[in-house]
């Protein structure tokens, strides 16, 4: 037996190092590399893009430190400071989407590289398939956001976004919110989750999917009024459960629902102008 190993060990050496690499593709990784950046490094970007950007403007490091660290004080800033903290804001989260899209991409390298292929084995389909699919999402998420908007108003995380788009921080945000974002969630709301849960029933998938994309937009939300938080939560369910469906008819290929949430988030951003 220890002869048929060593004898495929020779005959396949590169496919025994790529399992001993840590450097070989791993869903696992990508979601690390995912949750730092949200549970971590996004504070510390932010706190050194507001010790910079307070410096450079001459806000002062200091304050703008911490008006990131409390939030209460918001109301007291003045206009230079205001400019200062929405940059830091927007540079910083523009970091963290850098950072969680290189993890994600190279640790799920694989996936990217399959789901090309199959666009290309599959173009008469995903010709048709992926604008109707974006569009149709994009167009029912505008609605859902206006409906609930109305309703409950909007979330902190995207009031957040839109003042900083309004701010110095708008091309950063611009670019991690159009190009970044629906990369890294989609590789991790919908490709990971699908298939992690490829053996249980497809509506748990979508279930899990809907609510962990959900908590993240929803952190800085105040939740002790949890009735219109509850509410707030909504928008960011159905949009889940609709990607969920995208992906889920496009044979999961990820460059499908990419598409769907890039095309989503520039009407957002151009909404934002309007």
């Amino acid at each position: 037996m220890n002869s048929n190993i060593n004898q495929n060990r020779r005959n396949n050496p590169n496919k025994v190092e790529e399992k001993k690499s840590i450097f070989a593709p791993n869903k696992l990784v990508a979601i690390v590399f995912y949750l730092l950046g949200i549970l971590l490094l996004g504070t510390v970007f932010i706190i050194i893009c507001g010790a910079i950007a307070g410096s450079v403007s001459g806000a002062g490091s200091g304050r703008i430190i911490e008006l990131i660290m409390d939030s209460s004080k918001l109301d007291t800033m003045t206009n230079l400071e205001t400019n200062a903290y929405y940059s830091a804001q927007g540079f910083g989260n523009a970091l963290t989407y850098i950072f969680m899209a290189i993890g994600v991409i190279f640790f799920m390298r694989d996936e990217f590289i399959n789901d090309f292929n199959s666009l290309k084995e599959n173009k008469k389909f995903y010709a048709i398939y992926i604008p109707c699919a974006a569009i149709l999402f994009a167009g029912l998420a505008i609605v859902i956001s206006i409906i609930f908007g109305k309703i409950a108003g909007s979330s902190e995380n995207q009031n957040t976004i839109e003042l900083m788009m309004k701010y110095s921080g708008a091309a950063p945000m611009i670019f991690a919110t159009i190009l970044l974002a629906p990369v890294v969630e989609e590789s991790i709301f919908r490709k990971c989750i699908f298939y992690y849960g490829r053996n249980i029933p497809v509506w748990i998938s979508y279930a899990v999917s809907a609510l962990l994309f959900t908590l993240p937009h929803m952190l800085s939300s105040d939740i002790s009024n949890f009735g219109n938080w509850a509410l707030l939560c909504i928008p960011y369910l159905l949009d889940a459960l609709l990607l969920c469906t995208v992906y889920h008819l496009s044979k999961k290929n990820i460059y499908s629902v990419i598409c769907a949430h890039m095309l989503n988030n520039i009407i957002a951003v151009i909404l934002v102008f309007i």
